[in-house]
């Protein structure tokens, strides 16, 4: 207990407390045993399985593919520009609580989550918020901290670009404009939602390794990858509750999957192959179990489901409509990401349902991936939460989706210009609606930023607003080539001028990089040499403390305290008045209403706003009404000096340049 009584206890003071340690648990030797035991056991099973992979007698040639040691000028673009947003990006909303329970772990004895359910374990869902614990041993730092998430940014890049985009067919891996649309899209869904300790980060690297090893399982008619898989979902869902997406991974390629078992099961048959599987799903429970019991756990689901928030599956409509309200879940950068990938996503299956089949694009693959998106949305309808910053984790299966489907609306897939400027209008007009609000940033990462709590604007218009003009133009004119003659729009000059239309999406998304990066470089000029996320993680190589090096900190906050004029006022001191309720230690009543609002509508036969701030004349004949020495605030003002408390404030006023009107407002909660 902390106290600022000094020298012996008065008589009578004592203290009696009941301290909750049902969470504070340590794993018995016996446990600790069973969980080495397990996970020794599914390595063996996992070795087990690979032999039985090998016995149809095909070997891998190379632990690491080819395309893997090859590095591009597109490689070096994405990485400079991970590093650049970890050094100067806006964090998530999260970033400070998440921070704190990291470093309270250890003399809490677990992961609590003291910020909304009371100091409840974050158990099932706990592994990645002690790895944070364990990082806060070395520092506590943004920069360091934030680690994860950038090493989980690097290598979403490099599944995709070495294994993706392969995957969904040679027409996606020879084309540069779909690399671009691809790294562009992963940098512009990253950049808003997972620059912080928030886990949508790791949760996206999941769900991309669950659905490369399926692939990877399908393309050689393995099982080991698939079980693999199987331990990558499991450890994904094992972060959050929205790591179903890795389970979606799983289910879209469940059918093939289940074919190269039965295949497998005549050679061999169903205990060999079905152990290693059910070993690869349930060790994740060594890490939910860890330090924790099964009554912690189910108490600790007990307590987040009665406090809250634990919405309905039926109200997953709020997850977009929060999406479209102009505030910071709604913001410019937020709205991109996700919307992009939507766009791309039904684009891309009314043309595959359209064109049975499409040169160079691998049709299994690409509908896996399309049922993984579809599948996530489906999978977070369950979801206890509602939040927008769950968008985050489609970052990188929407960058797969945009590659894809920039492909797909290619000249040499949509020869008719008509569908390629349709496609480039509703582009335009997915970016009138990302405009359409503020370019805000959680908490301090807005500092400076431009635009940050109103409609970005170019000379009195808004972006939106230009960007929906584009809409008209290009719709209007893909109208024209629909009824036009075939040939129309084909010509050297309509290609020049319609260009975007080549490949809107790699377009729209490096734009929109590019103001992401430019807004946290102006917040930095415009802050400096004051706190700025970007300044601030600069400062920490050299031993900055960050935002604490910039905030104004009262050393005294008794300096400057009004103090009573002596005098007779009782046992209760000056504020106490005559006959006071509510003056004890055990005063505020335990139900309290409050005091009713009475709002006077307008006057009738009257053509002004009687709620609006008044104008000049207005106030000179407020003025003239107004009964005081000095009724003109406008000569001779200053502020009145600080009342003492036990005078009245008209007895202490000033008599120059304070209007007194009748007074208003009556205090009742102290009399």
């Amino acid at each position: 207990m902390f106290t600022d009584l000094t020298g012996p206890a008065p008589p009578g003071l004592k203290l009696s407390a009941t301290i909750d340690t049902r969470f504070s648990t340590t794993p018995t030797t016996l446990k600790l045993l069973a969980m080495v035991g397990a996970i020794v056991a599914t390595v063996v099973a996992l070795v087990a399985l690979w032999r039985l992979d090998r016995l149809d007698g095909h070997r891998m040639r190379r632990w690491i593919p080819q395309n893997w040691r090859t590095f591009t000028l597109l490689d070096g673009v994405v990485i400079f520009a991970f590093l650049l947003w970890h050094v100067i990006g806006a964090n998530s909303s999260d970033d400070g609580y998440i921070l704190g329970m990291a470093r309270v772990a250890d003399r809490a004895g677990y992961m609590s989550n003291y910020f909304r359910w009371f100091g409840s374990p974050e158990d099932p869902f706990g592994w990645y918020y002690n790895l944070l614990a364990l990082m806060t041993h070395v520092s506590d730092a943004s920069i360091w901290m934030r680690l994860p998430d950038l090493f989980a940014g690097l290598v979403c890049w490099l599944l995709l670009s070495r294994e993706v985009l392969p995957r969904l067919g040679p027409a996606v891996t020879s084309s540069k404009a779909a690399n671009w649309a691809a790294a562009t899209v992963l940098l512009t869904a990253w950049m808003p939602f997972n620059n912080g300790l928030r886990p949508e980060g790791i949760i996206a690297l999941g769900s991309l390794v669950t659905y490369v090893l399926i692939e990877r399982s399908m393309r050689y008619s393995r099982l080991t990858p698939a079980a693999l898989a199987i331990i990558a979902a499991a450890f994904t869902l094992g972060v959050q509750p929205t790591g179903l997406i890795a389970v979606a991974a799983l289910v879209a390629g469940g059918r093939p999957i289940l074919r190269i078992f039965v295949k497998r099961h005549r050679l061999v048959g169903t205990l060999p192959l079905l152990s290693p599987m059910l070993a690869a799903g349930t060790i994740i429970l060594t890490v939910v179990f860890a330090d924790q019991t099964l009554s912690t756990v189910l108490e600790a689901t007990r307590v987040r489901g009665k406090i809250g928030p634990s919405q309905a599956w039926y109200t997953e409509n709020l997850r977009y409509y929060y999406l479209i309200l102009p505030t910071v879940d709604g913001s410019l950068s937020r709205r991109f990401g996700f919307l992009i990938t939507a766009l791309c996503l039904f684009t891309a299956v009314f043309i595959m349902l359209r064109r049975k089949r499409i040169p160079g694009v691998a049709r299994g693959p690409a509908w896996r991936l399309m049922g993984v998106i579809f599948a996530t949305m489906f999978f977070l309808m369950f979801t206890p939460t509602k939040w927008v910053h769950h968008f985050g984790l489609f970052a990188a299966v929407g960058a797969a989706m945009a590659a894809l489907t920039t492909v797909l609306v290619s000249p040499s897939v949509l020869r008719w210009s008509r569908n390629r400027m349709a496609f480039l209008a509703a582009v335009l007009f997915m970016l009138a609606l990302c405009w359409a609000t503020t370019n805000g940033w959680w908490y301090v990462s807005s500092y400076g930023v431009p635009f940050n709590s109103a409609m970005p604007k170019i000379a009195g218009i808004t972006v939106s607003t230009i960007f929906f003009a584009l809409f008209a133009i290009a719709a209007v004119y893909a109208a024209w080539l629909h009824f036009a003659p075939r040939g129309s729009g084909e010509g050297r000059l309509t290609r020049a001028l319609t260009w975007p239309s080549q490949a809107p999406v790699p377009l729209a998304a490096g734009f929109m990089a590019v103001v992401f990066v430019a807004s946290m470089v102006a917040g930095i000029v415009r802050q400096y040499p004051t706190y700025s996320n970007g300044w601030s993680n600069l400062r920490a190589f050299v031993g900055g403390c960050g935002l604490a090096d910039d905030v104004l900190v009262e050393p005294d906050p008794n300096n400057g305290f009004m103090t009573a004029l002596p005098g007779d006022y009782g046992p209760l001191g000056p504020l106490g008045g005559t006959n006071p309720t509510g003056f004890t230690p055990n005063g505020v009543p335990e139900h309290t209403v409050a005091e009713a609002i009475v709002m006077k509508p307008n006057q009738p036969g009257t053509d002004y706003d009687w709620d609006a701030p008044p104008n000049s004349r207005r106030r000179a004949s407020m003025d003239r009404r107004c009964r005081c020495p000095t009724s003109s605030i406008r000569r001779g003002f200053r502020w009145p000096a600080p009342t003492p408390p036990g005078r009245s404030g008209r007895a202490n006023s000033p008599r120059r340049g304070i209007c007194c009107p009748r007074r208003t407002t009556d205090i009742r909660w102290w009399r």
